[in-house]
């Protein structure tokens, strides 16, 4: 599979898969003979269709044939298939064994006609499924054996998938001789990196020619390699990365930091002319995590959320919801409040609070040539009248929060001196309570709308490179966003699917909410299976809290686990150790899960019932602590505890399954 896929199944919304009730066959049977006179000549029985939205199941069916006389009962056959969904940008993974007559059937649902990577021991490639239809499968193993065709088709779609094996040996990288490709490209710049993918894009384009498939095949083979050509230039920065630090690593230099320039506007004018916005592209897999790549072209410039609601937001809750009249009046309570509707007077003494906090900083003596080029940058922005407050205290936070300033760990008392500037004017503790009560009610409109806006920047960046702001491309990436909560077991709101009303396709919000809704109805059954804990810290000194948080457990090995919601790496760990985590929970080990307050908490509640153990969600001081205690420099970090409480082991980064099976195994006895 190809380095962009995600081998994770990250959700699955299936409706069984089984084995086939059909008439059974003779474990030594041969292909029939109309499925070889048409893989041998495969026909377009009618032009491609273009592919419409439309959820359903696809069925692939098979059989292993041209077995020897005797092995029947050995004739078994793991199948797995990864779809790629363009709306939702996850890749759902379905697995079975075959019967042992060598039959399987999986059902795997789909939006549109596309490509499903089919994955054996001996056969891995992308085929073409459609919802709705029923396509068959002949792994041929005498075929196999005498070096003939062995993988036939029939169905539909039988005709391009005949054609696979020859089509899939063409290329633009060769991921084989992945080393190869390397050495090829590096100490290239962007654009000579650019110019060797198009000269190795136009010699795949020919050898297509070459061949003479069907139309069919000929254009969907075309617009694969152009998606791949995609694809590779939207990587350029991280293969030539890894192309010199492979060179440097074969060289013997030191390994300093590898930097290479990211791409600025004009590098990507390719898509302009690229199938990113044709309706053809949902036949490829790679379209939707090409889709995915265009949400990212845009500078990454810095996002702080300081909690305040925005006017414009607060003044459409106004406009389309039937608010009370106390409710109108703290709506326009925090619209006044709000940071850039300031009074000249408190703007001004705002202004005088950053002024001596900065000067704080520099009456230190400790501030580094990184460090006071950060301030410096932030009293330009302070020296500017035009800017806001909100831009300021946006500002003031990237300052403190740069590596430079940070390091320092200098105490940050003088911020007491423009705080209760940020305090609310009315100070009426029942009216605020009832602004908070307000917030929270809107909250769910208020958290769509900011979502909203905040892809909005990456939009009009898309827009400004292909010349329109309309079109496939702007529709997916607006449904990958809103699934990207899926991913992480937390259910919609009304609000955000609301906001799928806007686009043109009322497919997307009727698809998105039942898949919203089969997640409510899976995280329920989840929930009252059991299996998970939650704990609340032990209110201890932050000196001995982790004594204390493993105390429970005394006489016990323990594998904590340092992970948060957020956190893709984690996920991915968790999944993978899971199959063996019954047969350590049978050896007595505890599985104790440590995250922390950068967990949104509905998102915490969701994904625990998976994972079975201890949960701790932890303030940000006490896992801050816990870092220093640990040296955690990142997640996940694992940490190996013996019945003493002795730490024996510990890891950044997941070091296997096999590794964590040792390492607990070692104390568990």
């Amino acid at each position: 599979m190809n380095r962009s896929s995600r081998l994770v199944r990250l959700l699955t919304i299936a409706f069984g898969t089984a084995l086939a009730a059909f008439t059974p066959l003779s474990a030594h049977a041969q292909v029939p003979a109309s499925v070889l006179a048409a893989a041998q000549h495969p026909v377009d029985e009618a032009p491609l269709e273009t592919p419409v939205f439309k959820a359903g199941i696809a069925t692939i069916e098979g059989i292993v044939v041209g077995l020897p006389e005797g092995q029947e009962q050995t004739n078994k056959l793991t199948v797995q298939c990864f779809y790629d969904n363009p709306v939702t940008n996850i890749q759902e993974s379905y697995q079975i064994t075959s019967d042992q007559q060598g039959r399987f059937k999986l059902d795997i649902p789909m939006v549109c006609n596309g490509q499903v990577l089919f994955r054996t021991d001996d056969y891995n490639h992308y085929i073409y499924l459609s919802p709705g239809n029923t396509s068959t499968i002949y792994l041929d193993l005498s075929a196999k054996t005498n070096g003939a065709k062995w993988v036939l088709f029939d169905g539909a779609n039988a005709a391009l998938n005949n054609q696979i094996d020859a089509l899939s040996s063409i290329r633009i990288i060769n991921y084989d001789a992945y080393d190869a490709y390397l050495s090829s490209i590096a100490g290239m710049s962007l654009d000579d990196y650019k110019k060797y993918i198009d000269k190795q894009y136009d010699t795949a384009m020919v050898a297509v020619e070459t061949l003479n498939p069907t139309p069919n095949a000929k254009r969907l083979k075309q617009l694969e390699l152009q998606h791949e050509r995609l694809h590779d230039l939207f990587f350029a920065t991280n293969d030539l990365k890894n192309a010199t630090e492979a060179q440097k690593d074969q060289s013997g230099q030191d390994n300093q930091q590898v930097v290479i320039p990211q791409p600025d506007k004009a590098y990507y004018n390719f898509l302009a002319s690229s199938p990113i916005n044709d309706p053809f592209s949902l036949y490829i897999a790679l379209y939707g995590n090409n889709i995915n790549s265009c949400k990212y072209l845009m500078p990454k410039r810095s996002r702080i959320n300081l909690g305040n609601p925005k006017p414009a937001y607060l003044a459409h809750i106004k406009a389309t919801q039937p608010l009370t009249a106390q409710e109108i009046e703290y709506a326009d309570y925090l619209i006044a409040e709000h940071f850039d509707n300031w009074s000249p007077k408190r703007l001004k003494a705002f202004r005088k609070g950053l002024t001596d906090y900065t000067t704080s900083l520099e009456k230190t003596g400790k501030l580094s040539e990184e460090a006071q080029a950060a301030v410096a940058l932030f009293k330009t922005q302070l020296n500017d009248k035009n800017t806001k407050a909100e831009a300021l205290l946006t500002a003031l936070i990237e300052c403190i929060n740069s590596p430079a300033i940070r390091d320092l760990k200098l105490p940050q008392e003088t911020m007491i001196s423009f705080a209760p500037l940020l305090e609310p004017s009315r100070k009426d503790s029942a009216f605020q309570a009832g602004v908070k009560a307000f917030t929270r009610t809107y909250q769910p409109i208020m958290n769509a709308l900011q979502a909203k806006a905040t892809t909005q920047e990456p939009l009009d960046y898309l827009a400004s490179i292909i010349g329109t702001n309309q079109g496939l491309v702007f529709d997916l990436i607006t449904t990958q966003n809103a699934s990207k909560n899926l991913e992480t077991k937390t259910p919609l709101s009304d609000a955000a699917l609301d906001l799928l009303a806007d686009l043109g396709n009322p497919f997307y919000k009727a698809y998105l909410t039942d898949l919203n809704d089969a997640l409510k109805v899976e995280l329920e059954a989840k929930r009252s299976q059991g299996g998970y804990y939650i704990r609340t810290a032990p209110e201890v000194p932050v000196d001995s809290l982790f004594a204390a948080l493993i105390k429970p457990y005394a006489g016990k090995a323990i594998l904590v686990d340092f992970w948060n919601t957020w956190c893709g790496p984690c996920r991915s760990a968790m999944k993978s150790l899971d199959p063996a985590k019954p047969d350590l929970a049978a050896q007595g080990v505890v599985f104790l899960y440590l995250a922390d307050e950068s967990s949104p908490l509905d998102t915490w509640h969701n994904m625990i019932p998976d994972i079975h153990g201890e949960h701790y969600r932890l303030t940000s001081d006490e896992m801050q602590h816990l870092r220093q205690q640990f040296g955690i420099k990142g997640i996940p970090f694992y940490l190996v505890i013996d019945k003493q409480g002795v730490k024996t082991y510990e890891s950044l980064g997941f070091p296997g399954v096999e590794a964590i099976k040792n390492e607990v195994g070692k104390v568990s006895k």
